[in-house]
């Protein structure tokens, strides 16, 4: 286990750089940035810079009054006024992908009545200094600009900001709550205590899946307060359902610490929701499925409401015999993928395209013969795994000018994801290196065909100077302009 976990880290280190100085940087920043002091020689404020955001509409960019270059996407809840405190979430995207964030959780916010604020520059791989003036900006602005609730500061992010914002909430006790979609803490020595309520969220075929497990257990036996939401997807930005259960499971949290009014019909809510949930597992005699239903309404409603039916059907569920050899199950399945996850980390350098093929297509092969669908997940979850390992390593490879490596990775990754459009805007950079324009253009238009529409991403890439004189290259960036316009 402990072998895997260097792994991990190693794998994603794309996302968080040097964490112990990124996170001492959180320490002696964000103590000061949400109580509105900037880290100067001066507290003076400045004035706020007139922008008007109209409540219950999206505004895509804000531009913050300390540095105008930076900005977010803000939604404010149509009935908001200065004259009352609101909620904020504060949100940090992967790809600082601000304007899109907010309109996925917008109706969200509205329900809920909280401020939505969206970096559009936080994204993974900045440096820290960079990244450090990015949220520091961000969030003074918010609590500067608008009327926020100093005890409902949340933080919330996806996929690498999701660490960052676990980053910001472990160590700035003024944050009250984190939802961290698609991926967990950033690398600390340890917790520095036990006052943020977390919630994380994965896909069941997210390459990070093992990991939220792995967090949710230790945090469990911390006695810290966590909710850990499993839904069916990939790495991706969830359905607006799932944000929603997650800020739920914060507000009642709220409602224990005493810092927000208790919410009768919200508890009620939540408690029918999963007796529905436990309902049907029963019907399907799935005494895992009943099993982590009760663990989660006890979660949720510890404290708000009687909940001691469930606590007594946790005790009889985990003493059941049947249910007691499913878990044994789960746990040699979670040990078989760690096991082929160690084995494809080392054999990514040292064996041949053939070697590759046959190991991925033997994954398929189980994959579609299986009728457990536990074991289906697992297998397109170890897919997934290899897609991003793959992506990682051709692209390193491709930097370093070696060539040879970059084509077995961009073989590998094209197998094990083959819908995706970043493998072949890659295979577009590696033919354009080696001067084969007309299958870069083919690969660019094949990257389009998938849906890829950054075209600030091809236009400025130094790989493809020499096909700008190209009408096709010309012809591919008017249709990714034509598809974001779409969108």
């Amino acid at each position: 286990m402990e072998k895997k976990s260097r792994n991990r880290l190693k794998i994603e280190d794309m996302y968080i750089k040097s964490s112990s100085f990124f996170l001492l940087l959180f320490i002696l920043f964000f103590v000061t940035a949400c109580n509105n002091t900037p880290p100067t020689e001066t507290s003076q404020k400045q004035p706020v810079i007139p922008i008007k955001v109209k409540p219950g509409t999206v505004v895509s960019k804000v531009p913050c009054y300390t540095d105008s270059t930076k900005s977010y996407a803000v939604y404010l809840p149509s009935d908001y006024t200065p004259k009352h405190t609101f909620p904020v979430v504060f949100f940090f995207d992967a790809h600082a992908r601000g304007d899109l964030v907010v309109k996925k959780y917008k109706n969200v916010a509205q329900e809920f009545g909280f401020i939505l604020a969206v970096s559009n520059n936080s994204k993974n791989g900045q440096t820290n200094n960079l990244m450090n003036k990015i949220l520091y900006n961000f969030m003074q602005d918010v609590e500067e600009r608008f009327s926020v609730d100093p005890l409902q500061i949340y933080t919330a992010g996806f996929s690498g900001g999701a660490r960052v914002a676990a980053g910001i909430g472990l160590f700035n006790k003024n944050v009250a709550g984190t939802i961290g979609l698609e991926a967990g803490f950033p690398a600390v020595q340890q917790i520095p205590d036990m006052h943020l309520t977390w919630v994380g969220v994965v896909g069941n075929t997210d390459f990070n899946y093992l990991e939220m497990k792995n967090l949710a257990k230790q945090l469990n036996a911390m006695g810290m307060q966590n909710l850990l939401l499993v839904y069916p997807g990939k790495h991706e930005l969830p359905p607006p359902t799932i944000f929603k259960k997650a800020y739920e499971f914060l507000l009642l949290s709220a409602m224990r610490k005493q810092t927000v009014p208790i919410n009768q019909a919200l508890i009620d809510t939540v408690k029918n929701q999963y007796d529905q949930i436990r309902l049907l597992a029963q019907k399907k005699d799935d005494c895992i499925q009943q099993l982590e239903a009760d663990k989660d309404l006890v979660k949720n409603l510890e404290g708000l409401t009687d909940i001691s039916q469930y606590l007594s059907e946790i005790k009889k569920l985990s003493a059941n015999h049947d249910c007691q050899l499913r878990q044994k199950e789960i746990a040699a399945l979670v040990e078989t993928e760690i096991f082929y996850q160690q084995k494809f980390d080392r054999s990514m350098n040292t064996e041949n395209s053939g070697w590759w093929k046959e190991q991925i297509e033997e994954i398929y092969r189980k994959k579609n013969v299986t009728r457990d669908n536990r074991v289906k997940l697992m297998y397109q979850r170890l897919l997934n795994y290899l897609s991003l390992t793959s992506y990682l390593y051709a692209n390193n490879s491709l930097k370093n000018g070696q060539m040879e490596a970059t084509s077995k990775f961009l073989m590998i990754y094209q197998m094990v994801d083959p819908d995706n459009p970043e493998v072949y805007f890659m295979k577009a950079e590696y033919y354009a290196v080696q001067n084969h324009d007309d299958k870069a253009i083919q690969s660019l238009q094949d990257a389009v065909d998938h849906g890829f529409n950054d075209m600030s991403r091809i236009k400025n890439n130094k790989y493809f100077l020499n096909l700008k004189s190209s009408s096709q290259f010309a012809k591919i960036l008017e249709k990714t302009k034509s598809m974001k316009q779409a969108d």
